[in-house]
């Protein structure tokens, strides 16, 4: 049965019970599909759209509506052969050895229900795997330790893949757990690590080119075993596949060969956090400094507030604003928000491609309450919904009380209204009070899911 027809079923039905995502795919989106995801679309999407299906969901629900059919009919209609054009599954998702038994479960615990009501109970039954952008990515690998399941073939993983990166290419067999996910990986680095992932942070790559589809990539089966089992603190999958972040990030990615030189495992250098998508960036003085860090991120401009400029590596083709302003609460922050707002608006509407490193000493407190202070301003949102997005980011992040408090009295002064009281400051700093926005805000939290 080919997704039209799955279309027109569920329509049938009753589609409101079962939520199908349609996707209006780039042309770029469109040249990067693999041929098993042409074959897809060719087969059950228009020619402009292609409907997201969970394939392990088709799978089960269609045994369950072919039971079903054949009980109420009376027989049982033959399996037709495949024809000579057709290729073999071999995706991860299509291939398990005990499908049909898994299938003669379905349908046995939803007999008695109808048809749109299989759905819905199928659907439910499948845990939705929360994603990450690649922006998120790279943000959550400076300051956290997250640990990397990369689904990828092992040759495209040889090519190119993150420090410390852990393989777990498909191979066939039985996998309805995480356990028989390891043993046939045949991985030793992977099977300790995911040994005691209890409470464990991970992020699941894929063999997906884009987020068109990426709900049948085999790396997306794995996360959604560890998401089912129970065991990490959370799991997220690179929906917007690992094409996009190599184009982004390519400083981060090594060749095996290099990460099998070292003699401890390899780790991330850090980077400054981006805060605003290829725009604005939030550091420290030792990153400021690295002619590396600033050329491998294209920082064109770097605000300085309040670091030494004494023993600083200053680069000629880069543009700096040095602000004096000492780490204390009772000092002034009016002409240092000003004056850094300034200078990065002006940034950005000489040069298209300015990107703005925004540092102190540590990137905590001076900077941090600068960096703030502009996403509010630039997006019209509230200090609440500013902080959490930098913190989100960045979570380092800590200005001091005096700081906050400024920040909070220029808030109301701006929309007439504070969205955080003086005895809350420390409930958000903590991030533990829930954000709230203005409608008329721009801020955009897509790249940080």
């Amino acid at each position: 049965m080919t997704i039209a027809d799955w279309c027109s079923r569920i329509t049938q039905c009753g589609g409101g019970d079962l939520h199908l995502q349609v996707v209006e795919p780039t042309a770029t989106e469109v040249a990067q599909l693999t041929p098993r995801e042409r074959r897809v679309r060719g087969a059950g999407a228009t020619a402009a759209a292609v409907v997201e299906v969970d394939s392990e969901f088709m799978r089960t629900s269609g045994s369950t509506l072919a039971s079903s059919e054949s009980n109420a009919n009376g027989s049982r209609r033959r399996p037709s052969r495949p024809r000579d054009d057709e290729e073999p599954h071999t995706d991860g998702c299509d291939d398990d050895d005990d499908d049909d038994e898994e299938n003669l479960d379905s349908s046995r615990s939803l007999a008695g229900l109808s048809t749109s009501r299989r759905l819905s109970a199928l659907v439910r039954r499948r845990p939705r795997v929360p994603t990450i952008s690649v922006t998120t990515l790279y943000n959550v690998l400076q300051t956290n330790g997250v640990v990397v399941v990369d689904c990828r073939d092992a040759d495209e993983f040889a090519l190119r893949h993150l420090p410390g990166a852990l393989n777990c290419a498909y191979a066939k067999g039985r996998k309805k757990s995480v356990d028989d996910v390891i043993e046939l990986a045949q991985n030793r680095a992977l099977a300790l690590k995911l040994a005691a992932r209890d409470l464990m942070e991970v992020v699941v790559i894929g063999a997906n080119r884009s987020s068109v589809l990426y709900k049948m990539d085999w790396g997306y089966r794995v996360a959604r075993l560890l998401l089912a089992e129970g065991r990490v603190y959370s799991v997220r999958f690179l929906a917007q596949g690992f094409p996009l972040f190599a184009r982004k990030y390519d400083f981060l990615l090594e060749p095996r060969a290099a990460a099998a030189s070292h003699k401890r495992p390899p780790t991330v250098p850090a980077y400054p956090n981006e805060i605003l998508e290829g725009l604005l960036f939030l550091g420290n003085f030792w990153q400021a400094s690295s002619p590396d860090v600033l050329a491998a991120l294209h920082i064109t401009h770097v605000v300085n507030v309040g670091a030494p400029t004494a023993d600083r590596v200053k680069l000629a083709h880069v543009a700096y604003l040095d602000i004096e302003l000492p780490d204390r609460v009772d000092a002034d922050l009016a002409a240092t928000l000003a004056a850094s707002a300034a200078f990065i608006d002006r940034a950005a509407r000489e040069s298209s491609g300015a990107r703005v490193l925004v540092h102190c000493i540590q990137g905590v407190s001076r900077s941090a309450s600068v960096v703030i202070w502009y996403v509010m301003v630039t997006t019209r949102c509230t200090l609440s919904a500013a902080y959490a997005h930098v913190l989100k980011c960045r979570p380092l992040v800590f200005p001091n009380h005096g700081f906050m408090q400024q920040l909070v009295a220029r808030e109301a002064e701006l929309y007439g209204s504070a969205s955080v009281t003086p005895d809350e400051i420390d409930v958000l700093q903590n991030g533990l009070l829930e954000a709230c926005d203005r409608a008329s805000s721009q801020l955009r939290e897509s790249f940080l899911t």
